[in-house]
């Protein structure tokens, strides 16, 4: 199953957890079998962005827009899904944020993917796409089944 990974930067500099996230969607990768892509919109650096290869990223698309420099919301989701549609992917990954809560979201109800936050380990492929998320603040863990085709996933 092909992943792709929104990996965000601030100041052309991806950030860590979206190299994480990318380290992440490689482990699962491993497991389901598919390719890694990585996804980067706005102002980033090449170096950057060649650099995400190292984290597992097999592929690595870049969207420069001066509206996506600004983090609005429906111009990234918009990127997202064509992205998801040139890529064949049927796992949507990014590390939590309030902006990838917003953009995960708007993806989800526009293509009627599950959508888990705050997930904290690789899922439990054994059955079905279950994930374990993290609850009350991080004093519980709840397992959530991903039933849809497209699975959208934000990391902790």
């Amino acid at each position: 199953m092909s992943i792709l990974v929104f990996a965000e930067h601030n100041g052309g500099q991806v950030r860590k957890s979206s190299r994480e996230a990318v380290s992440y969607a490689s482990a699962l990768s491993a497991r389901s079998k598919g390719p890694v892509w990585a996804l980067v919109t706005g102002n980033a650096q090449n170096e950057e962005l060649a650099s995400l290869g190292r984290n597992g990223a097999d592929k690595v698309l870049h969207v420069s827009d001066p509206r996506l420099d600004e983090n609005q919301v429906t111009a990234t989701a918009q990127v997202i899904l064509a992205a998801l549609e040139k890529s064949g992917a049927k796992v949507l990954l990014m590390a939590k944020s309030p902006f990838n809560d917003m953009v995960g979201g708007r993806v989800a109800t526009r293509t009627g993917a599950s959508f888990a936050n705050n997930v904290v380990e690789l899922p439990d492929l054994s059955n079905g796409f279950r994930v374990k998320r993290s609850i009350y603040t991080g004093k519980a863990f709840a397992w959530s089944d991903l039933l849809s085709d497209l699975k959208i996933i934000g990391i902790r």
